[in-house]
């Protein structure tokens, strides 16, 4: 093998050297020959560096690795920099960049190809770094993969480990969550904060401000890794391989951004076992021999169980206890103490407020001001109001399951806007060929948006990736037609299945969201509306409105349906005494009320679960619609009322 730097020895790994040498050595010659290899480690000294163009070039290349964010701001989508998975400078074993250089080009099955430096680089900008590629024959990558070769210039290095071999001392051991986010809040929340989102002195490490799901560092075993080598940063190595495993597990659990085109991955259908998404080479290979993809996630798993009762994450327990009312005709937002059921706010906030919607990382409650063409911010913590934000069309609002991307949905203008979810600025709008769009439901697998439109009686599927409208499905093409008025549209807990209230229909379609066609149609109520799962997931509590119009008359003949969706069975039907009209709302934290909105009684409703009973009738203002209910268990808010996992 010829050498790509002068000096460099392909020999094996530097630790193998000192084992061997030990063996038959005093123990000062171990000591010397540890010191050896600590030396190797370190690689050559900065006063190494030569003068001139290529001195420029390395000096320039370090900067690039160790401020990567600041120096290449249009290729960094988060809060990291190269240095933040190789500490040190690159020095440490796990993560050193000492003799990388030599380890290029290699095969790796990931991309099933003999990747040069140049392409991983480059595949970690776009994974750990969630941005874009810079040009290879650039002067940034020059640069760069000079100073690799500078670090490993004259250090014995090895030749690329196969089959993960630092990775299997994990094997065989169970990660336990509950365990992890104890060691977390010990041992790693005063670097990396309690709510994983960093601070001053360490990176996040979930979260929108993360690595994506398509780094390794997203696999389960390679953080563990990581963290028993490197972490906690001031006492490395003081951690057991089951309590970084743990710790890993509960990073991982959380919310990251997505990584498009990540099915593509290992395309020879041979992906590691802590991969955490599925992969299209192994869905085909499972389907021919009619096994499950051992990469996908089960649908035995329900898609809200880390919405559980009180299962609340650091940044929704510390919010006040509060139900926000947007009035729609008064242009206001009426707050309710949950504890005493009383109005203690009134909040003025732009023209035709339609819902408050909780953001993807709980910071925010935003008020969509449709009739305003603005969002009105509300910290959830404090209560304290923001200065409105201009976004046109605001009927209601959506995020991404990465978290990549917030989604207005501008009714009036037949469009579904991608916006950056922190400061809403508009990135992509997408034109759509239907009328009255307004609510959505996100595929399992967070590739595609199922978006119900309710003045033409359709619904439309959206791939996420491409941000293409890919199929329009009229929903009750031989009875309703385009009469059909589809409304609020929510998952089965398993994925299979999205149910989809309508107000004309009275009741609920039920569609496949793979096939993308209609399934069944279960008979609910008059005027069906808003559908909400039971903390526990076994029920689906559907409220009716009462009219089948957009516009209805006092005490009408609303209720509350029970569903079961694993049956398809209705269990209950809650009725209003006197007459009401139940629309949007959502459970309490511990599952235990439903608050619904009186849409044209200008009131709020709050049931018992337990018993379907009425508890109170709390007076608000004209036009009550999308109420959020505050705080929500789960690990990321998907938007509209708080729809979440």
């Amino acid at each position: 093998m010829v050498d790509r730097v002068s000096g460099l020895v392909l020999v094996t790994l530097a630790s193998a050297l000192v084992l061997t040498e030990g063996a038959c050595s005093d123990q000062g010659g171990a000591r010397r020959n540890a010191t050896n290899a600590q030396a190797a480690l370190r690689g050559p000294a900065d006063s190494a560096i030569p003068d001139g163009p290529l001195g420029a070039a390395i000096v320039r290349g370090r900067a690039l690795l160790l401020a990567t964010r600041d120096s290449l701001p249009e290729h960094v989508g988060n809060a990291l920099r190269c240095a933040s998975c190789h500490l040190d400078e690159g020095r440490r074993p796990n993560g050193s960049w000492v003799g990388v250089y030599a380890r290029y080009p290699q095969y790796r099955s990931r991309s099933n190809t003999v990747e040069t430096i140049e392409y991983r680089i480059n595949d970690c900008l776009q994974r750990s770094l969630n941005g874009k590629p810079v040009p290879v024959d650039g002067p940034d990558m020059r640069d760069m993969v000079s100073f690799l070769a500078f670090r490993s210039r004259g250090v014995a290095v090895a030749l690329p480990q196969a089959g993960g071999a630092r990775l299997q001392r994990f094997v065989g051991l169970t990660p336990d969550t509950a365990a992890g986010a104890a060691i977390y809040a010990s041992a790693c929340g005063k670097c990396h904060g309690g709510d994983g989102q960093g601070t001053p002195i360490g990176p996040p490490v979930w979260g929108p401000r993360s690595y994506n799901i398509g780094a390794g560092m997203a696999r389960i075993r390679t953080a563990a890794s990581f963290i028993r080598d490197n972490m906690p940063f001031d006492a490395p190595g003081s951690l057991t391989d089951q309590q970084a495993l743990d710790v890993a597990a509960i990073m991982n659990a959380r919310p990251r951004p997505d990584y498009p085109g990540k099915e593509y991955d290992w395309p020879l259908g041979d992906p590691p076992p802590d991969v955490a998404y599925p992969t299209l080479a192994l869905q085909r290979q499972s389907r021919a021999s009619g096994a499950d993809a051992r990469s996908a996630p089960p649908h035995t798993e329900s898609l809200y169980a880390d919405a559980g009762a009180n299962m609340l994450s650091a940044a929704a327990a510390r919010a006040l206890p509060r139900a926000y009312v947007p009035n729609d005709k008064d242009g206001t937002v009426s707050v309710i103490d949950l504890r005493t059921y009383g109005v203690i706010q009134t909040i003025r906030t732009g023209a035709r407020p339609e819902h408050v919607v909780p953001s993807y990382d709980f910071t925010t409650l935003w008020v969509t001001n449709n009739g305003g063409s603005s969002l009105t911010p509300i910290d959830p913590i404090t209560g304290k109001v923001g200065p409105n934000v201009a976004v046109d069309d605001p009927y209601n609002l959506y995020f991404t399951p990465s978290g990549r991307h917030a989604i207005v949905v501008a009714e009036a203008r037949q469009r579904l806007d991608f916006r950056d979810p922190h400061t809403m600025a508009l990135e992509t709008s997408v034109p759509v060929d239907c009328k009255g769009v307004d609510h959505m439901e996100f595929t399992r697998d967070g590739r595609y948006a199922i978006a119900t439109c309710e003045f033409s009686g359709q619904v439309l599927k959206l791939d996420l990736v491409s941000q293409k409208v890919i199929g329009y499905l009229l929903l009750d093409p031989d009875r309703l037609g385009t009469r059909a008025m589809p409304q609020d549209i929510r998952s089965s807990p398993d994925g299979r299945v999205f149910y989809v209230a309508d107000m004309m229909a009275d009741g609920v379609f039920l569609i496949d969201p793979d096939r993308f066609e209609r399934i069944g149609f279960i008979a609910i109520g008059k005027g069906t509306h808003g559908i909400y799962p039971s903390r526990d997931a076994t029920l689906l509590y559907v409220s009716n409105r009462g009219w089948n119009t957009v516009t209805g008359g006092r005490h009408g003949p609303g209720s509350v349906t029970v569903l079961d969706p694993a049956t398809r069975h209705i269990l209950a039907t809650w009725q209003i005494l006197g007459g009401g009209s139940p629309d949007m709302g959502n459970l309490t934290a511990d599952g235990k009320e439903l608050w619904l909105t009186g849409r044209y009684d200008a009131e709020v409703y709050v049931f018992e679960t337990a018993s379907g009973r009425l508890t109170h009738r709390i007076k608000v203002g004209h036009g009550p619609h999308g109420m959020t209910v505050w705080p929500q268990p789960g690990r990321y808010s998907l938007g509209h009322t708080g729809n979440m996992r």
